[in-house]
């Protein structure tokens, strides 16, 4: 009805109608419609709030945040408006506000509340970032964070004293010289299940006082807009709708000593091109990356080239001294456990501590049978 009286005001001026308020009749009729306009555009910009902040995005004016990041910003966000709202009230709807006086934006309902993706605007980029980095790390009491489904979580390293073989040593003094000086280095250790990857890996963080991001495979599959099973095919593509976490922004953030990669050979082939570009980008904001595989003929010759993967790294079996380091007072048995991954080791000596000596020597066939069953799979 606005539209036609606004319509209106100029064939009632050429029919002669050119008195004054005629005039102010229909400037005010403009006036009105256009503000009725401006709500429309605000209530159905682009359809949904998604489309509000990627047809932004075409300039990357907006950023996608992590969800791990998201309650530390809004907890902290003043200066809330409603950006643009769907047709209907039920949709959600996009908002703008002010973190620290830096702008962002955000999904929730019409209400605000029930936050879904959250924004930043790209000329506080640099800042926003930064600032993250300093929050992120108050917020957890440990110095070592594992990427999870719903965000960052404390990374629990194994307790308990670790038995320093050869490589460990080697590799601790290595990483440490090139930290020293400055260059960036990733490294591949490759080894059977059992070998003790993982352990060497927490040693040396620990050793060295980093602070650790640890991201399982699954998540960093998810992270590229795969899925999070590393063993089907593509459920999205990238960019498109994905919800998982965007890494690269994490871990721009984060920027922790030391990024971990476990099980790097079960990333899928479609994925390598990814990684790739992932492997660069952490190249720039970590020190040190360290990646665990079982079977390297399974990664790109592009990626495991130097300036992606510096050092390979192989990691032998135990050696029969640092086996009876680990069973201690039931070292008579290390001929017998020579063969063992390291996680039935340690599973022995859990169950010797809390069952006793005795019970614990009668479970060792039980856990002889589990281990051949776990190869023979």
């Amino acid at each position: 009805m606005l539209k036609a009286a606004a319509e209106l005001a100029p064939v009632l001026a050429m029919a002669g109608f050119r008195h004054p308020a005629f005039a102010y009749i229909g400037v005010g009729i403009k006036g009105v419609e256009v503000l009725h306009s401006i709500y429309s555009e605000i209530r159905t910009t682009s359809g949904t709030p998604w489309d509000y902040f990627e047809l932004h995005g075409t300039s990357r004016n907006w950023i996608f945040v992590p969800g791990a990041f998201h309650r530390i910003v809004l907890d902290r966000v003043s200066s809330r408006r409603l950006a643009s709202r769907s047709a209907e009230d039920s949709q959600p709807a996009a908002w703008e506000g002010e973190f620290e006086g830096m702008r962002v934006g955000w999904i929730a309902d019409v209400n605000g509340s029930n936050t879904d993706s959250l924004f930043i605007w790209h000329e506080h980029e640099d800042e926003i970032l930064e600032r993250l980095h300093e929050l992120i790390w108050a917020e957890y009491s440990s110095s070592h964070l594992t990427v999870t489904v719903s965000g960052l979580e404390e990374d629990a390293l194994e307790p308990g004293a670790v038995i320093p073989t050869n490589l460990i040593d080697v590799l601790t003094t290595r990483i440490g010289s090139f930290r020293e000086a400055g260059l960036p280095r990733s490294y591949m250790l490759v080894g059977a299940p059992g070998t003790g990857k993982t352990t060497c890996v927490q040693h040396i963080t620990r050793t060295l006082g980093l602070r650790s991001l640890r991201v399982p495979i699954g998540e960093l599959c998810r992270s590229l807009g795969i899925g999070g099973d590393p063993n089907t095919g593509p459920v999205k593509k990238a960019g498109e709708g994905n919800d998982a976490l965007p890494l690269g922004t994490l871990v721009l953030a984060a920027r922790p000593d030391i990024i971990i990669l476990d099980d790097l050979d079960r990333a899928p082939d479609y994925v390598q091109d990814e990684l790739l570009d992932f492997m660069e980008l952490a190249r720039k904001s970590v020190s040190i990356i360290i990646a665990s595989v079982n079977n390297p003929e399974k990664l790109s010759a592009a990626l495991k080239r130097p300036r992606r993967i510096d050092d390979h790294l192989e990691v032998p079996a135990l050696e029969l001294e640092t086996v009876k380091g680990i069973l201690g007072d039931q070292a008579d048995l290390a001929e017998a456990m020579a063969d063992w991954p390291v996680a039935y080791l340690m599973e022995f000596m859990d169950r010797v501590r809390v069952l006793g000596p005795k019970a614990a020597r009668g479970e060792v066939v039980e856990l002889e049978r589990r281990l051949q069953e776990s190869q023979v799979g």
